[in-house]
Formats: C-alpha cells, structure tokens, sequence
C-alpha cells in the first residue's frame, strides 16, 4: 500500500520560562496554505533523538543538515478537487506530488474541535480511485499537555472484487507528552509536543475471510507551534512514513512564518514557466485587474524580490539568476485576491 501522506521567529534565552501553548481549530491548516517541509538527510534521520519529555523543555536541532527532497503540500477546498465529489463531507483537502507514480495525491479531512480527522485520498494509483479511512483517525489531534487520545482508522484497497481486498487497520494512542522551546534551522518556536504510538494490522480478505498477514509498531513525535498548521518538526517511523516502515525520518518546516504560507491559491490565475529553472523565469497572471504587485520570498520568509505593476496576461520575465539554487515561493498581490505558486530553481 502506498503511504498516504505529506509567528514571528524571536530568540528565548534557555534560562527563561515560558508559558506552555493551547492548540484550537485555529491552529490547524487553512484552505489557501502552502506546507513546505525539508527533509533530513537520511543518514542523521536515523539515528536523531527526540529529546526529552516534561515540561518547558529546551530542543535544539539547529544542527539538522537537509536531504535532496522537499515535500510541498497544497490545502484546497474539497468542492474543486479531482476526487472531491466522493468525499462530500470534507472541509479540506490536502494535494502533494506523487514523483513516484507521476500524478498528484489528494487527501481529504474534516477539521473540528477535536482536530483534523481524515477521511481518505485519491490517487492516480488506486483501484479504485479512491480509498476511505473508517473510523475516527485522526491526523492532527488537538490536545492540551499531558492530556490523551485514542484513535484509529481501518483502510480497504487492492480491491480485486466485492469480496477479494487487502485492509490496513491501524491505531494510535497519541499524548501532548512535552512543551517548550525548540531551534530548527528555520528559527526558534515555542511549541507543544505530541506523541504517538501507532500498531497496524495488514490483512487479506477472501470472500469474506481475513488472513493477518502481518503486525507492525512505529511512532511520530510531532512539535507545533501557534498559527503554523503543520509541525516545526517531526520524527519518526511507520505506515505514515516519507519512507520505509521501519526506517526512522525527520523533516522541518522550511519556515516557521505562518503569513507566507497562508495565502490564497488559485491554478487558473498565476503561470509560471518553465518551471524548474535556472533562475530566469516568466509569470503570465490571468482572470487579474490591469496590474497586480509581486513578491518572492525564499523558503525561510525572507523577502528577496519585489516588483509593482505587473500587467495582466502579457509575459513578465523575472531574473534571480544571482540568488541561490532552491524553492522560492511567488506571491501575487491583486486587488482584493492573494495568489501564490512555488518556483523551483536548479
């Protein structure tokens, strides 16, 4: 089966205590976001410890050194997804590229008060196209210090017939185990850690008789901040891994200002090309008024381009030859409206 699944920076002296975090509704990913994460180098992923548990704990892994990928995750409204129509409940959808399988993944949520519960994907891989998670599995519980959660999911696929499939059942015990103040490479946050433990249970069926083919464990722990959406960081290893079940991963925000990623999205109105590049680029905008403001940041929010009175429709060319390899993301200031698209260049 494949995987489903993908504030302002201060500085706080180790020697001052802060107040722990209360995660809410709000904290979880808005329609419009643009999650980038970097993934850790492979070799020190493995090997990387989580840290202490308790409270007002200090975290430091500015050290991390970033592997060759980057997973970047869109949140859509559900109603303008390829598979969004299957899924009618859903208040959110997640899309990230597949480079595997060459196609777009899409992930469908219903956020609440208890956190983001999720429903199930659609791929170009699946037969059938779409797979639904029963249960109550949550995928970004929200929960106070100290406090726990049990949850699981059961996912059917592979379906040969009606009677002929292979299932997934998986549970979770997750626990806001920890809080404190934690330094990536993208900046300093202070956060709430959650922990959790994952048992999977991966079955065949045959006219209604199921065979356990085999149990696995894993763990995640995941640290977030207010405001961001996603983890700071997260590590660790399972059937929701970026990697194989039983190797452990680590990956980090690319950055931690919650305003560069919470911006409106729309394909149909920003065209970039090509895309990768070398540094010198194009930008067509359409279905925009007569002028529009653009802005390019890199992947740690720093502002590194800004032009005014780009003209709708006709071909703007952009040069950041001089700027480093890397994602940048374009941000497009039209009206009322925000659009954004990532930029790759190689």
């Amino acid at each position: 089966m494949k995987k489903a699944l993908f504030i302002a920076i201060v500085f706080i002296s180790p020697y001052i205590s802060v107040g722990q975090i209360v995660l809410d509704q709000t904290d979880l990913p808005q329609i419009g976001d643009i999650q980038n994460m970097l993934q850790v180098d492979s070799a020190q992923g493995v090997g990387l410890s989580p840290g202490a548990s308790g409270e007002n704990v200090i975290w430091n892994f500015s050290s991390l050194i970033t592997g060759n990928s980057e997973d970047t995750t869109y949140y859509e409204n559900p109603s303008v997804t390829l598979y969004g129509s299957s899924f009618p409940t859903s208040n959110i959808a997640s899309k990230r590229w597949d480079s595997q399988e060459n196609c777009y993944q899409y992930d469908y949520f219903i956020k609440g008060s208890s956190g983001m519960k999720w429903l199930g994907f659609g791929a170009c891989w699946n037969t059938p196209p779409e797979i639904f998670i029963s249960g109550n599995f949550l995928l970004f519980p929200l929960l106070t210090y100290s406090n726990s959660v049990n949850h699981s999911g059961r996912a059917v696929f592979d379906s040969i017939s009606p009677n002929t499939y292979n299932v997934i059942y998986f549970t979770h015990i997750s626990t806001a185990d920890a809080w404190g103040t934690i330094t990536t490479p993208s900046g300093t946050a202070q956060t709430i850690r959650i922990y959790s433990t994952e048992t999977a249970y991966d079955s065949s069926y045959v006219s209604g008789v199921g065979t356990q083919n085999n149990v696995t464990t894993g763990y995640y722990y995941k640290w977030y901040e207010k405001d961001l959406g996603w983890p700071v960081l997260e590590i660790g290893k399972g059937i929701f891994s970026n990697v194989d079940d039983n190797i452990q991963y680590a990956e980090y925000a690319a950055s931690l200002v919650s305003g560069i990623n919470s911006i409106a999205y729309s394909d149909n109105s920003l065209s970039i090309y090509p895309n990768p590049n070398n540094g010198v680029f194009s930008i067509a905008l359409q279905n925009t008024v007569a002028k529009s403001e653009v802005e390019i940041y890199n992947v740690h929010g720093e502002k590194v381009y800004a032009i005014s009175n780009v003209k709708r429709i006709t071909s703007n060319e952009i040069d950041l030859s001089k700027f480093p390899k890397g994602i940048y993301f374009v941000k497009i200031y039209d009206g009322d409206e925000i659009y954004t698209e990532k930029v790759v260049i190689q």
